[in-house]
Formats: structure tokens, C-alpha cells, sequence
């Protein structure tokens, strides 16, 4: 039974590869809020799988954070994860998440997981390598494979015609 209040802290020292630059959510070399996210979820996992039968585990379906301050690179980050509450059939558990480093709160937001049974859920993501139940909403081979020089391009490339949709015909900037 996972009881409201029970709540886990796991830390890391923010290394080059978890800076908001190498992600790409930013050009800083500052812990990234994508990796702050990701700590708060893997505390909530922590928090909670002890609790569940064998064969279960958690699955996040939401996550609303604050990402308050900066941390540089080599600073410890803390993530918790407190129990807030548990649906009355007990597939979904939210949080209070926060992150913390040496200087004080960085980031605060809350977290849902869901329980789910690990060998259904991986096979019902695995079939969707096999199984085209809704082919009319998929993209045809040719239209997706259109799309990949798209994603492959280094942000360079893709960013200039954006700033030429954030300028006036006159060159001023919009925004």
C-alpha cells in the first residue's frame, strides 16, 4: 500500500552532458531543465516501486514544473518526491516534486504516475512496431522520410528563417 506523505530524494552532480546547451533546450551551460524533469520523475519511481507487487512498476503521465534558478556544472542537485495522493483504484499516484542544490530551491511542480503491469505495457508499445490498427492516420513512408532532413539539421540552420518570421518587413524585431 503506498501511504500519502511517503516521499524519496535521490541527488547527482550536474555534469557537461546534462547542461541545457548539450540537450538543446538552451545555449547556457546550466543544468538543463529537461535533466531537472527527469530527476524529479526517477524520485517518484523511487518513492513508490518498493511499494508495488512484482511485475508492476510506474509509468509518468504528467509532470507541471517550475524550473526557478540556476545551477552550474558541478553543483549537487537534490530532486524529492512526496506522495500527495492515490486514485481510489490505485492505477494513479501524484506528487509534490521539488529540486534543490547547495544554495537553496530550483524547481517545484507536481508529478502523476500511473501503475501499470511492465509485461503489458511493453508489449502493447512493442506492437506498435507490427500492428497498424489506424493506417489512414500514419504518414505515408514518403511523407516521413520527407520530414527527417528536418530534425537531422544542426539548429543552425533551421533557426534563421525564424527570426525572419520575428521581424516587421522593415528588419525591426517583433518580439
Amino acid at each position: 500500500m503506498i501511504e500519502i506523505g511517503k516521499s524519496y530524494t535521490i541527488e547527482q552532480v550536474v555534469t557537461p552532458e546534462m547542461t541545457a546547451r548539450a540537450i538543446g533546450s538552451g545555449g547556457l551551460e546550466v543544468f538543463g531543465t529537461p535533466f531537472m524533469m527527469a530527476m524529479m520523475e526517477h524520485a517518484a519511481m523511487d518513492c513508490v516501486q518498493p511499494d508495488l507487487p512484482e511485475g508492476k512498476g510506474t509509468v509518468g503521465v504528467d509532470i507541471q514544473s517550475s524550473h526557478l534558478a540556476p545551477t552550474p556544472v558541478g553543483m549537487t542537485v537534490r530532486a524529492t518526491a512526496t506522495v500527495t495522493g492515490v486514485s481510489e483504484n490505485g492505477k494513479l499516484i501524484t506528487f509534490r516534486v521539488e529540486a534543490s542544490d547547495d544554495w537553496g530551491p530550483i524547481g517545484e511542480g507536481t508529478h502523476t504516475r500511473a501503475v501499470i503491469a511492465n509485461d503489458r505495457f511493453l508489449q502493447k508499445c512493442n506492437s506498435k512496431l507490427t500492428e497498424r490498427k489506424y493506417p489512414q492516420q500514419l504518414p505515408k513512408r514518403e511523407e516521413s522520410a520527407a520530414l527527417l532532413p528536418l530534425f537531422a539539421m544542426p539548429a543552425k540552420k533551421v533557426v534563421p528563417p525564424l527570426q525572419k518570421l520575428l521581424q516587421s518587413e522593415d528588419g525591426n524585431r517583433i518580439i
